[in-house]
């Protein structure tokens, strides 16, 4: 419908494209309530941000893992107990390598807990948001050069 519009309809042309995206806006995203939006417990959680009730940790996950992902199963999502039970444990894991085991070089507190997964899938979008980026500004940086006329 958009595109039988005739370019002498531009204006119609763009109340469509708002029309759309406003119809869009209302049925794909969240609703929020008077409580969810005052209220800081109700708040959509940031990633590794606990929960204040379940102590679990808001974790991300990749969409390849959307289709078996539970929250609720015993183990999937990390709970802040476990994760400072986790944590203790490694500096007598780093007693017991210097005391006879062999020495491995220093690895960060989390990368020897159950968050390191989803840490390793929060990096992984972080570099593809950066190389995006990255990508867009060479683009627009590119095409600047070609306007100006300096190829």
């Amino acid at each position: 419908m958009i595109n039988s519009v005739t370019s002498t309809n531009k204006y119609r042309k763009a109340s469509y494209i708002t029309l759309i995206d406003e119809i869009m806006f209302e049925y794909c995203y969240p609703r929020l309530d008077a409580n969810v939006t005052k209220g800081l417990n109700h708040l959509l959680k940031s990633p590794f941000s606990i929960h204040p009730k379940t102590g679990r940790v808001s974790v991300p996950i990749s969409s390849d893992s959307l289709a078996y992902f539970d929250p609720c199963k015993e183990g999937v999502v990390p709970i802040l107990s476990e994760l400072c039970q986790q944590v203790e444990q490694i500096p007598k894991q780093t007693e017991d390598l210097e005391n006879g085991g062999k020495s491995n070089s220093k690895q960060k507190d989390y990368n020897q807990t159950a968050l390191k997964p989803f840490i390793d899938v929060f990096a992984r979008f972080v570099q593809r948001v950066q190389t995006s980026k990255q990508d867009e500004t060479l683009a627009k940086s590119d095409l600047n050069t070609m306007l100006s006329g300096e190829i």
